[in-house]
């Protein structure tokens, strides 16, 4: 396994193409990867939007590293940074490819085509990943037949359009949409050192610290959140993220209670106090009218949506994510 620094390895990286469009996934196996994936059992990981999978490197290694078993993550349409030999379709000509609805066509097609029928799933989801799996269990039997268990993290399956924090990025979207895609232009030209830089200036704020040095203060931040953020740094991803943000906010509307009562035996929600994307009011009117018997635990304390930029949250959802899957197969 490569490793980028003490805790921040870099997996294998591979790009797939997935309706026509490379998707770039990355492998935590101690085996030698092959594709189809032909494995027992295997952990997936859907990611939230931004889509670029390597924000989730630290989180997935430990994962990895607890449970034993292969772990792969899948980054969204369009999310990426390709390289010089592969390109992308047009966003705006291809708008079903890079949708809300064409996300969850990726992963479908993803789990049909390149991992095998045999393959037992735990589903690992954050943010507008998790409402992809509940979507992917309620549409397509097959795939609902391969997964085991599906843990939910940060869920945002209703009205994130009517949170402050979703009314706030309509407006950016509304007002901001071509000064960001100008700016990322400009940020493509720049240096990768320059890209981290700002990268890390930015993100290390949302780090919950109040004593760190300076020193701690550039340790705080993965390298690998770090490096995820400036793949981001492309129009072309600029684009596909902005356009998916617009479909989140049409289509999450009521929360589809149906699969989540059809699947609930399936499914362990992990939620936030301090969750913006998911208020503690959501939270609480959503449990009213869900199942009892569906697990829904408010038991991140004032973990931020945006987990992986913290070193100490990501290593204690790791743990949470080792605990649930060691009682679902006693690992």
């Amino acid at each position: 396994m490569i490793k980028d620094g003490f805790d921040d390895p870099i997996g294998i990286i591979k790009f797939i193409t997935i309706n026509g469009v490379p998707t770039k996934i990355v492998i935590y196996d101690s085996n030698p990867i092959e594709i189809p994936f032909d494995y027992d059992r295997l952990i997936l990981m859907i990611s939230g939007n931004p889509g670029e999978i390597e924000y989730y490197r630290n989180y997935l290694w430990q994962v990895h590293q607890k449970t034993k078993l292969p772990v792969i993550g899948i980054s969204n349409s369009g999310h990426n940074r390709l390289p010089s030999n592969l390109s992308m379709p047009n966003v705006y000509q291809n708008g079903h490819l890079y949708g809300l609805n064409g996300q969850i066509q990726n992963k479908r097609t993803f789990i049909d085509q390149f991992i095998s029928k045999r393959t037992k799933l735990i589903l690992l989801g954050h943010s507008i990943g998790t409402y992809m799996i509940i979507e992917l269990l309620d549409q397509f039997p097959q795939i609902n037949n391969m997964v085991d268990h599906c843990i939910l993290l940060m869920p945002t399956i209703e009205h994130i359009g009517q949170t402050a924090m979703g009314q706030k990025v309509a407006q950016y979207i509304r007002w901001g949409y071509y000064p960001l895609l100008s700016l990322a232009y400009i940020l493509d030209l720049m240096t990768q050192r320059f890209k981290n830089i700002l990268a890390n200036y930015v993100l290390r704020k949302d780090v919950p610290t109040l004593t760190a040095s300076k020193y701690e203060m550039s340790q705080l931040v993965p390298k690998s959140v770090i490096e995820a953020a400036t793949n981001l740094f492309n129009p072309n991803c600029v684009r596909a993220l902005i356009y998916m943000t617009e479909t989140e906010f049409k289509q999450v509307q009521e929360a589809n209670i149906e699969a989540i009562d059809l699947n609930k035996n399936k499914l362990t929600f992990l939620c936030s106090e301090n969750d913006h994307w998911f208020p503690k009011e959501f939270f609480e009117k959503l449990q009213r009218r869900l199942p009892d018997q569906v697990d829904m635990k408010l038991c991140l304390g004032q973990i931020i949506h945006a987990f992986v930029v913290d070193r100490e949250a990501t290593e204690h959802i790791a743990n949470l994510t080792f605990d649930i899957i060691k009682n679902v197969i006693n690992c």
